[in-house]
């Protein structure tokens, strides 16, 4: 998980990817606007269970700016966990875009912290699908509490690095570097859920 080289290809390509996609929804483009859609749809299934978005996925517009980083590229039947993660950051992101005119991604934030903003704004209720997605056993329990999470952000426009979540979420699925994500994904949690120190300062 220290392999910073290996970890911007896979960021890089999901950054570009997301800005390419918000400039171009922003200025009407109709492809981006129907692109987005498309992910959107994926958003809470499984990557099996949306064969025909791939094409969105893996960067294989020609509008794209790169594809997908080779040494991440499946060859089997089922996808590598770089590709689930990709898939998972890109719907996940279209969900959290919908009907929001600033961009929700953002890389000084990360997706646990965020969460933990998000505890704090609202109710601690929300902490149950934080709970929930951290103990799940499966891909699909997984993508069914990240939706509804990413949905919850996207009321309070609470926004999050989806680079720095891919990666994460590529090493998630890893079971040598699970629990080293799960750790991490704790303590920034915690580290959203406190209070800025203006807002300390003023209690």
């Amino acid at each position: 998980m220290s392999d910073n080289t290996e970890q911007n290809d896979l960021q890089q390509f999901i950054g570009a990817k997301i800005m390419r996609l918000y400039r171009q929804k922003n200025g009407g483009v109709s492809s981006a606007i129907a692109e987005l859609a498309r992910l959107r749809r994926g958003a809470g299934k499984t990557p099996l269970e949306s064969p025909k978005l791939w094409g969105d996925v893996l960067g294989l517009d020609k509008e794209d700016e790169q594809a997908f980083p080779k040494k991440y590229r499946g060859k089997g039947d089922n996808p590598t966990n770089a590709e689930t993660a990709a898939y998972t950051a890109l719907t996940l992101f279209a969900l959290h875009q919908q009907s929001q005119k600033e961009l929700m991604h953002n890389a000084d934030v990360s997706f646990a912290k965020a969460i933990g903003r998000l505890v704090n704004k609202t109710t601690p209720s929300a902490k149950k699908r934080f709970d929930s997605l951290m103990t799940a056993q499966t891909e699909k329990a997984r993508q069914h509490y990240l939706r509804s999470i990413v949905t919850l952000l996207r009321s309070e426009g609470i926004t999050f690095d989806y680079g720095r979540f891919t990666t994460d979420y590529m090493y998630l699925l890893n079971p040598t570097t699970h629990q080293k994500v799960l750790y991490r994904w704790n303590r920034d949690f915690s580290y959203g859920f406190l209070p800025a120190p203006s807002e300390a300062t003023t209690n």
